[in-house]
């Protein structure tokens, strides 16, 4: 009998009427191939039990690795699916082989895994889109997070506004599952001009972080806006908090602040954090 994932199986009740044992004909079905069919439809099902539910524990090594069934599956599929308990903790690309049928790359939408998203000991489930496995469940693959405590940067007289830096030369963040981030930075605003003040707006994009000094670049999320009118030239805590959503999952982007002074003298901003968490 063939498994559930070949042509031979149709959602059409009556159409699954190959020849025994890989269907069951309704005129011309002799009463000597009942018991084959039957044993058949048993081991088919039994055998995508075996793929849904983690029954093995991978093997191979930890970026090319392998599961081996009792009995082999005949081809991959696109829609095969595979749970299995990984036998190692991937730390760069890989690939998984289902007996022996070729090693294919596991992903997380198009891109490559980069390392931590399959854990030595946790289920991982997979499935086959026509040429990679896509990775549905691990305990490294739900979400994209990143923090960052820069240095403080130089402070501006511009009223336009100009770009904090914060990220320049730096990681930035790639989504991996929803696209969508929660973005929070906070730190201390000051203006050395008093009754003046500072503000300060989340912006994001892709490509190269913006350099500190930079000229207000990428886009402003929900036109959220923070900072505050500094007395005696003090410093004044902000925090200021956004979700970006529809980001292409898969395309790094960077975080950034964008400050400027508001009636003259310097604003500057220090002991700035940034924390994103995909959500």
């Amino acid at each position: 009998m063939t498994d559930i994932n070949q042509a031979d199986w149709t959602e059409a009740d009556a159409s699954n009427t190959s020849t025994p044992p890989n269907g069951w004909p309704s005129a011309t079905m002799l009463p000597s191939q009942v018991e084959p069919a039957a044993r058949a439809i048993r081991g088919a099902i039994k055998r995508w039990y075996d793929h849904a539910g983690p029954t093995l524990t991978s093997a191979g090594t930890a970026n090319a690795q392998t599961l081996t069934y009792s009995v082999a599956p005949a081809a991959l599929v696109r829609g095969d699916g595979f749970s299995f308990i990984a036998g190692a903790t991937n730390s760069a690309a890989t690939t998984l082989n289902i007996n022996g049928l070729g090693a294919k790359a596991v992903q997380i939408g198009s891109q490559a895994l980069t390392g931590g998203e399959i854990q030595n000991g946790l289920v991982t489930e997979v499935g086959y889109d026509g040429t990679a496995f896509q990775l549905i469940s691990a305990a490294g693959s739900r979400s994209a997070s990143a923090s960052l405590t820069p240095t403080n940067q130089s402070g501006t007289t511009s009223l336009v506004g100009v770009m904090l830096g914060l990220q320049s030369g730096v990681s930035t963040i790639t989504p991996r599952t929803t696209g969508r981030l929660l973005v929070t930075i906070s730190g201390n605003g000051s203006n050395t001009l008093a009754p003046n003040a500072y503000l300060v707006t989340i912006r994001y994009g892709t490509g190269t972080g913006p350099a500190n000094g930079a000229a207000a670049t990428g886009s402003q999320p929900n036109g959220l806006i923070g900072g505050g009118v500094v007395a005696n030239g003090a410093s004044i805590p902000f925090s200021t908090t956004a979700v970006i959503s529809g980001l292409t999952i898969g395309q790094a982007y960077w975080i950034d602040l964008q400050q400027s002074a508001l009636g003259g003298g310097t604003a500057s901003v220090t002991g700035a954090t940034l924390a994103v968490i995909e959500i």
